[in-house]
């Protein structure tokens, strides 16, 4: 959900900090699997990303943090601040994004502060990036992203305690929270809540090996799974061997630290790995000491301790040690690097815009039979913009202040319009359900055929220095309807903008009733009209009847916060629903089955998962999105990633670097 306008209390902290990197002990950067965030003794988040020789700030060294979180993207960072009496400007609860664009203050005194501070994760974002947790005088405190009021965020107190140390199951659908004498406290996430389930007396340690299992370490000695539902129980490793600090690896094993006896588990000269299956399990002797002050990186084949403040890396088979940075006061992972894949099998082709070797933005496609991305341009000038005709076997796109059109493999292209030299302007093709016609952008719409000739306004924008404020009209983003004889638009106003229907004999703009600001046709010629809920556009599903432009249906109301929407027929839509408007925090898409009938029921379909800016596949059973988003000269752009929502996974997928404007093409 990165937004990156000022809406309720905004905090922009990075792009103020005008901070040198800190530089870190070692002489190299660390190898690293996955970004590591430190909060130093000053109170100042700071992130050294892999492979990096430098820190660089997260939070304003001005606000002394005492506890943070990074979210399951690594993208964004919450955190709590001190309160004036310890000499910090808070107390109060903030999320920032890690670029500094972005930031905002959820709550101020009511967050509270940590009763017990340097031994565990006392603040913790939820692996679904839709709720934070964090310790209390009271027990703890649980942000909810999108359910509150007018999906808004919401928070709940729950007793217990005092906790020093909190960890979301991989869904998170539950929490664990550690008290003092390793006992454990488990709450169930709910449609409204939280709720507690029950208390683990004693582990040395626990992990989440899967949705509702834990690895459990018995004072008694041994490794054990425990669902917590039904109560069931596993036997990993037997009770003649001592063990704490499991970990969960790759999903797929547990590492831990062994012990001599029983009452030893400060300190140990073994580590072991199993399965989650168990029966493998194998001592391995260590080189050194290991305490249970450490912890394991996330791919467990080292470990991190900190020693008078000095972070170090410790490898236990050969005790090689790598220090990485010194007055340290907490540390935190971000999430691992993903494996990109060259290819993936697709309903459809997916284009979208990246740069060429010598750096000019160009199409390219990824073919749904999983070939690797090829660019199909080959242009001077950057490509502004795109469409692909409905056949697939032409594109139009904007090159150095033209409008163009060639084959799908980008041979043969002419020239077919100039549409201005204005920064960033582009064409906004739009082909016709036919082929025969491009409806475009220059100052207004226009229409052109699609071999060539003569274009006709159909609409001029209502823009100069002249035009007063509320007069101004500015003509956008052109999408045929089925039949061929009408456009919906947008169109822009000195503040805000809206959708209008146009015919293509030209005439006037005649605006759709609803506020939501994004939409598409519906097979039947209805307008099918959604919105996320930015500034003056409203949040919900809405159908619009182009005979009759006095009146919509509401489809789902103004609690429903969409990213995006695709009639699968003129009766049903895939949806992908975002917690809140006010929200800031990872990209989390939910998908839902809506049948297009007044206050519809939506039916959860599939799996969600973290994407930015997501685009729904024909079928529906698809989003490709962006990871790692920033903005530049281009928008929003990133790494692609691809959401199969019937399975949640989540796929990466190369590149040749950031992309940004991705269209699907028809199904294959």
């Amino acid at each position: 959900m990165r937004r990156h306008v000022n809406r309720g209390i905004m905090l922009l902290v990075g792009a103020l900090l005008a901070l040198m990197p800190f530089q870190l002990v070692a002489a190299q950067g660390p190898s690293l699997s996955a970004d590591l965030f430190v909060l130093l003794e000053g109170g100042q988040v700071m992130r050294l990303e892999a492979g990096a020789r430098f820190a660089t700030a997260v939070t304003s060294p001005d606000q002394k943090v005492i506890d943070f979180g990074v979210a399951p993207d690594g993208a964004w960072v919450a955190y709590r601040t001190a309160a004036p009496d310890a000499g910090g400007t808070g107390p109060f609860l903030a999320i920032t994004s890690i670029d500094g664009l972005s930031g905002q203050v959820l709550e101020f005194e009511e967050a509270g502060q940590p009763p017990i501070v340097g031994r565990g994760q006392t603040l913790a974002w939820s692996p679904d990036g839709t709720a934070i947790a964090y310790t209390t005088a009271a027990g703890l405190r649980v942000y909810l992203a999108g359910l509150g009021e007018d999906g808004g965020p919401a928070f709940i107190n729950l007793s217990g305690g005092p906790f020093l140390n909190l960890i979301w199951s991989p869904g998170g659908g539950y929490l664990a929270a550690e008290a003092e004498a390793d006992s454990w406290w488990v709450y169930r996430r709910q449609v409204d809540g939280m709720a507690y389930i029950g208390q683990i007396p004693a582990s040395a340690g626990l992990a989440w090996v899967r949705e509702g299992v834990l690895a459990l370490a018995p004072p008694t000695g041994g490794l054990i799974t425990l669902d917590v539902t039904s109560g069931a129980q596993t036997t990993l490793v037997g009770a003649e061997t001592i063990v704490s600090r499991p970990a969960v690896v790759d999903g797929a094993r547990l590492v831990f630290l062994v012990h001599e006896a029983s009452g030893q588990r400060f300190a140990a000269r073994r580590f072991g790995t199993v399965s989650l299956t168990g029966g493998d399990f194998v001592p391995v002797e260590s080189s050194r000491e290991l305490t249970a002050a450490m912890r394991w990186l996330p791919d467990g084949t080292a470990l991190a301790e900190t020693v008078d403040g000095a972070l170090t890396i410790v490898e236990p088979r050969t005790n090689s040690r790598q220090p990485i940075m010194q007055g340290v006061k907490a540390y935190a992972w971000g999430p691992p690097a993903p494996v990109e894949v060259a290819g993936l099998t697709l309903p459809a082709d997916l284009y979208f815009l990246s740069r060429d070797e010598a750096g000019v933005a160009q199409v390219w496609r990824l073919p749904g039979d999983g070939s690797p991305a090829t660019a199909i341009t080959r242009e001077p000038r950057s490509v502004i913009d795109f469409a692909v005709a409905p056949d697939g076997g032409q594109i139009a796109y904007s090159s150095s202040g033209r409008l163009l059109a060639a084959a799908v493999d980008g041979s043969a292209a002419r020239e077919l319009s100039p549409i201005g030299e204005r920064v960033g302007a582009g064409g906004q093709p739009a082909w016709s359900p036919d082929g025969r016609l491009i409806a475009f952008v220059r100052d207004g719409i226009w229409l052109i055929p699609s071999a060539g000739g003569a274009r006709t306004e159909l609409i001029t924008d209502v823009f100069s220095e002249n035009t007063p404020p509320p007069d101004i009209r500015v003509y956008m983003n052109p999408r045929w309807s089925p039949d061929g004889t009408m456009l919906l638009i947008d169109v822009g106003y000195y503040e805000g903008r809206s959708l209008a229907l146009l015919p293509i004999t030209g005439g006037e703009a005649r605006p759709l009733p609803t506020a939501a600001g994004r939409g598409t046709w519906l097979p039947d010629g209805r307008v099918l009209a959604w919105d996320y809920g930015y500034t003056y556009t409203e949040p919900g599903l809405y159908v619009v009847n182009p005979a009759d432009l006095s009146a919509y249906t509401t489809i789902l109301n103004n609690t429903w916060h969409i990213f995006d929407a695709r009639p699968l027929a003129s009766a049903a839509a895939m949806i992908l629903r975002a917690p809140g408007g006010d929200v800031m925090g990872p990209g989390v898409a939910q998908p839902f089955l809506v049948p297009i009938l007044p206050d519809a029921l939506p039916i959860p379909q599939g799996q969600g998962g973290l994407i930015e800016a997501p685009l729904l596949a024909p079928g529906g059973s698809f989003a490709a999105g962006l990871r790692n988003a920033s903005y530049d000269e281009f928008g929003l752009s990133g790494r692609l990633v691809i959401l199969n929502l019937e399975t949640g996974e989540r796929v990466a997928v190369s590149t040749p670097g950031n992309i940004w404007n991705l269209q699907w093409g028809g199904v294959r």
